[in-house]
């Protein structure tokens, strides 16, 4: 069966939700072994591979020729490339490095064009991605939530720290928060990190970012910086634990490829899915008026 069949065939059990188990996928992988990006049907078939097991609904996938590699001896596949709508339109850019010899995949970064953010662009790729990890068996995502939107989006759809260190930097910005702001609440012990958006959630315990922002004049800039693109006030009153992710450290995040995991993004993405496949299905104007911002 040539790898155009093979893909044609893949991509009919897609569309008829039959699962897809890890030799079917390296079968049609193993087409690309021994070429180069150089040559364009090679090219192609690394999209149409990507294409018929990575991409979600209205989304195709299409790669940057020089950030693209298959490395057969480490069982690595590394890829970049943009993401673009059913109209044709320029969703964002995705890099990832799927990692089978540890088990890990790497999601290296995101950027989503304005246009089609806070419609779970970014939800819904993860867990598509959830599936595809559980099918070719690799049990973990990891990530550095970081920027201006990182910390905060990622804890809400479920990471975990990596490890101890990373817990332990927010923990300190808390305390430093904590003390400076005069909120008088107890020492936070360590914690997942979507547990901290619970903290003032319930109780009603909250502060502004601009309140964070007077206290830490070094971090101001920064600070400003995250409101804007998190659509926040600098005079919003928000929970304390979403006001200390919004303007704390990076960290390194995890996510086990399980059924729980998937569970719990989907419930983030069901909220979201119907606006966000209008959106897809929808071509932009001929100006738009943002340009594209990171997400990671």
């Amino acid at each position: 069966m040539s790898y155009r069949d093979g893909l044609t065939a893949l991509r009919r059990r897609r569309a008829e939700g039959v699962p897809l188990d890890r030799r079917e996928i390296e079968l049609r992988f193993a087409t690309l072994r021994g070429g180069s990006f150089d040559d364009p049907d090679l090219f192609v078939a690394f999209a149409d591979v990507f294409n018929a097991v990575c991409a979600p609904a209205h989304i195709t996938f299409v790669p940057q020729r020089d950030r693209c590699r298959i490395d057969f001896d480490k069982k690595q596949l590394q890829f970049s490339g943009e993401l673009r709508s059913a109209a044709g339109d320029v969703i964002g850019v995705i890099e990832r490095i799927l990692d089978f010899e540890v088990g890990i995949a790497w999601h290296s970064r995101i950027i989503v064009n304005k246009r089609f953010r806070d419609v779970g662009i970014a939800a819904i790729l993860l867990e598509h991605s959830l599936r595809f990890y559980q099918a070719v068996e690799l049990p973990e995502v990891q990530l550095t939530a970081a920027l201006t939107t990182g910390p905060y989006y990622w804890a809400k759809l479920g990471f975990q720290f990596a490890d101890a260190a990373d817990s332990a930097a927010v923990q300190h910005w808390f305390a430093r928060v904590n003390a400076k702001l005069a909120l008088g609440l107890d020492c936070v012990s360590e914690r997942p990190p979507r547990d901290w958006l619970l903290i003032g959630a319930d109780d009603g315990c909250t502060c502004t970012l601009g309140m964070i922002a007077s206290a830490f004049p070094s971090e101001r800039a920064s600070i400003e910086t995250r409101a804007k693109d998190n659509r926040i006030g600098l005079d919003e009153q928000i929970p304390v634990g979403k006001a200390i992710l919004l303007s704390g450290p990076k960290w390194r995040g995890r996510l086990p490829a399980t059924r729980r995991s998937i569970s719990f993004v989907q419930t983030y993405v069901r909220a979201r899915l119907d606006r966000a496949a209008v959106l897809l299905r929808t071509p932009a104007e001929k100006n738009p008026s943002e340009p594209d911002e990171p997400l990671d």
